[in-house]
């Protein structure tokens, strides 16, 4: 190889160039094993001179090879190359011989053969760049047949291609795909009462399905089973958030007035009458203007002021054709009107259980409280 073919070689292996595919044929066998290079960075595996390193410390400075003799170089495990390495690329320099002469490179593994990997003559380095085949044990063999140093740098080596390096990192994910067709629905042939295929269902057709309770749809197919084509529907959501309260509605249609009360009499004081012996439903109005009246409870509260209270109405006096109009009496012209001179009712006592009543409460009045 010319020495520009050399460095165009070292350049590319430097880089970590892997090349393509290429046939290893070993010395004693005519099997052919396809293996791929693995570019390295150069690095230097032997040198016998006096005084100088390998790369990691082996094969170093043990002396220029003698006349007709073997050297035994490890390849495989060394600087990275793997133990399966099946051939190695090297450059081999003879330095400084004794002698004309050559070397002979070969798999320790197999004979050595009939050939010259470098020739060299008497004080002149000689070098040559080759692939070598690695022997069983990971190694080559160096014939010298002239005294001198050798000094061998690996630049790469081949592997079988049935082996594979790690698993490389997983790629970026691509883009979304465009979205498919819309599928066609299914009609279900009938439902099950249990949960899988089903197992009841004689001479079924391509394309029947049935439904099971678990809502998984089974269809028969042309291979004569009955496939679980997934769920007919997902499970039910959750109730959503309560809506906004609506708006108020239009005010109703006023009621019907009330009806008024009957007035029994005054009693001649502020505040609840100081009298029982009445009849529930008796309405009695004290000085303050305030009617209260007695009910089935025997007790009662006082309610808002009553004003302007008629002095005699229709249900007062029936021979009367219509109302007398209401008039402001003093308690004691109330009372007199009402039951003439002789004051208050008779029936004086100290229970108080007359409520007050409202105005305008009813005629017939429930049992009141006093409010």
């Amino acid at each position: 190889m010319s020495r520009l073919g050399r460095l165009s070689l070292g350049v590319a292996v430097a880089a970590g160039v892997v090349f393509g595919a290429v046939q290893i044929t070993s010395a004693n066998t005519s099997n052919t094993d396809e293996s791929v290079f693995v570019g390295m960075t150069p690095t230097r595996l032997l040198d016998t001179r006096q005084g100088q390193t390998t790369f990691d410390g082996f094969d170093q400075a043990v002396g220029r090879l003698n006349a007709n003799s073997t050297y035994e170089l490890n390849i495989a495990g060394r600087a990275g190359i793997t133990q399966g390495a099946v051939a190695a690329v090297i450059n081999m320099v003879a330095v400084d011989p004794t002698a004309p002469g050559y070397l002979t490179v070969w798999p320790c593994s197999d004979s050595k053969p009939l050939a010259a990997a470098v020739n060299y003559e008497t004080g002149e380095d000689n070098a040559n760049e080759f692939s070598i085949p690695i022997g069983d044990d990971g190694d080559i063999c160096i014939y010298t047949h002239s005294a001198t140093d050798v000094v061998v740098d690996v630049y790469g080596y081949y592997m079988a291609s049935s082996g594979t390096g790690e698993q490389g990192p997983t790629g970026p994910q691509g883009a979304t795909g465009p979205q498919g067709p819309a599928g066609t629905g299914i009609t279900a042939k009938g439902s099950l009462d249990y949960v899988g295929p089903p197992t009841d269902k004689d001479n079924p057709e391509t394309g029947d399905v049935w439904i099971d309770t678990n809502n998984d749809a089974w269809v028969w197919t042309e291979d004569n089973n009955w496939d679980n084509v997934g769920k007919i529907s997902g499970p039910e959501g959750a109730d959503g958030a309560d809506g906004q309260d609506g708006a108020q509605g239009p005010e109703g249609p006023q009621g019907p007035v009330g009806t008024g009360i009957t007035v029994k009499g005054s009693t001649g004081e502020a505040g609840e009458p100081s009298f029982d012996g009445t009849d529930t439903g008796d309405v009695w109005i004290d000085t303050a203007d305030d009617a209260w009246v007695w009910t089935e409870e025997g007790n009662g509260t006082t309610s808002a002021t009553f004003q302007d209270l008629p002095a005699k109405t229709a249900q007062q006096d029936p021979k009367a054709t219509k109302a007398t109009p209401a008039r402001k009496d003093s308690p004691a012209q109330t009372l007199s009107r009402l039951h003439g001179s002789s004051g208050l009712p008779k029936a004086a006592a100290t229970s108080r259980h007359c409520p007050k009543l409202w105005p305008q409460s009813p005629t017939t009045t429930p049992p009141l409280r006093r409010m």
